[in-house]
């Protein structure tokens, strides 16, 4: 059994969505997750790639001025990855591993070689209603967010 086809796949329609030019107006595209105890989206166009979390998060806890969402680095085969625990750095609960935690990795701009973290990733949309009550974030919001912990911790 495959068990990482459901993530090839997913990840397969990330890139599709990102690399489809080819109409005069593309619809945008969302990747919703669940972390914080709410359901949240970023534009897939800030995602990179999606990754399973591995046991090789070497732990930042315990060094001056870490706040507790930052869980630490990750090697990859590619680049070493800062993660973040989306659940705290939301303002919720911290995530629990599972078999469906995932990590966002982004792509480009101040959170290039940063990784959320997630409970649990869904499958893409096209479109994000008021009323889903889905909250969509920008990878701006997060930078934002991480910048007034680093900020309060040296404070």
């Amino acid at each position: 059994m495959n068990r990482g086809r459901p993530l090839v796949a997913l990840q397969e329609s990330l890139v599709r969505a990102a690399s489809d030019q080819s109409s005069a107006s593309p619809a945008r595209a969302y990747l919703p997750f669940e972390a914080a105890g709410r359901t949240w989206a970023l534009s897939a166009e800030e995602v990179n790639r999606l990754a399973m979390p591995t046991n090789d998060i070497t732990s930042l806890q315990g060094c001056a001025d870490t706040h507790a969402c930052i869980l630490g680095v990750m090697p990859t085969d590619a680049e070493m990855l800062s993660v973040v625990d989306a659940g705290l750095l939301l303002g919720g609960s911290s995530v629990v591993r599972s078999l469906k935690t995932r990590l966002i990795v982004f792509a480009e701009g101040a959170l290039k070689g940063v990784a959320i973290m997630v409970d649990r990733i869904h499958d893409r949309v096209d479109s994000v209603d008021a009323e889903s009550g889905v909250l969509v974030l920008s990878a701006a919001d997060l930078y934002s967010k991480l910048s007034h912990l680093a900020g309060a911790a040296e404070a």
